[in-house]
Formats: structure tokens, C-alpha cells, sequence
């Protein structure tokens, strides 16, 4: 019970986003474990792809849609989408809950090899800029 009202102080007074101001229910699919479902707020998105030869989307044949949300609990889960076009590869669906924003910049950059990748980074900074209390983490201060 402790731990519940402790998280709730997370959820900031107000959120920027641009869906309505009521949490809305996700299902999240992960590959090899159980889906995710909560009720929260989508704070940030990014994507990002490979292929094709006119520079734009639609012709990529490879790529990542990242996802970052925050759950009416106060938590934070994190969805990575690799998809392809190709025959023999797998799409993969990952899917994390994070206690802080820290904890999920740990997991982006943990899916990218030790950095934030261009989506990944665009779903931070996206989730970052929902709401001033979560700017303080956005960058780091040397």
C-alpha cells in the first residue's frame, strides 16, 4: 500500500499530450510472456527505418516504433516494435514497465546497443516534454 501512494506522486498535475485528458485502456503485446494491460496517458513516440531508395516511410522495409506511456499507477511501460518486410525475418514485440524515467532511459538505450537510437530518442524527448516536471531528466547536466 506504501509503495502504491509513493508511485502515485509520480503522475504529474498536469500532463502535456495530445490525447484527451483521460487515461485510456492498452493492451500491449510482448513476445514469450504475457501481454501488458493498464489504463495511463501515451507520453511519446518515435519511429525510425531502413530500405527502400526514395528516403521516404513508406518505402522502408525495416524498422522500430517506440512507445512510451504512463499508467494511471504512476509506472511508466515501454513498447519497442522491430518490424520487417522481409521473408525469414520476425517482427519482435518488447514491452517493459519502468518504476522512474531513468529506468526507461536504461531500457532504450539497453535495446540500442548502449545509446538512444532516432526513435527511441524521439519518444524520450517526446515523453520528456509531457509535463515540466519530467524536463529535468531530458538531458544530462554536467
Amino acid at each position: 500500500m506504501f509503495v502504491d501512494v509513493m508511485v502515485k506522486k509520480q503522475i504529474p498535475a498536469r500532463l502535456q499530450i495530445d490525447d484527451d485528458d483521460e487515461p485510456k485502456n492498452y493492451r500491449i503485446r510482448r513476445d514469450g510472456d504475457r501481454d501488458l494491460s493498464f489504463k495511463g496517458w501515451k507520453i511519446g513516440s518515435g519511429e525510425h527505418g531502413t530500405g527502400g531508395t526514395s528516403g521516404y516511410e513508406k518505402d522502408w522495409n525495416r524498422g522500430v516504433e517506440v512507445k512510451i506511456y504512463l499508467t494511471v499507477s504512476g509506472r511508466f511501460v515501454v513498447k519497442i516494435y522491430h518490424w520487417t518486410c522481409w521473408q525469414g525475418e520476425s517482427p519482435s514485440h518488447q514491452a517493459t514497465v519502468c518504476s522512474s524515467l531513468e529506468a526507461v532511459y536504461d531500457y532504450l538505450t539497453e535495446d540500442c546497443g548502449g545509446y538512444l537510437g532516432p526513435a527511441s530518442k524521439e519518444a524520450w524527448e517526446e515523453a520528456c516534454d509531457a509535463a515540466p516536471e519530467f524536463e529535468i531528466i531530458e538531458t544530462e547536466a554536467v
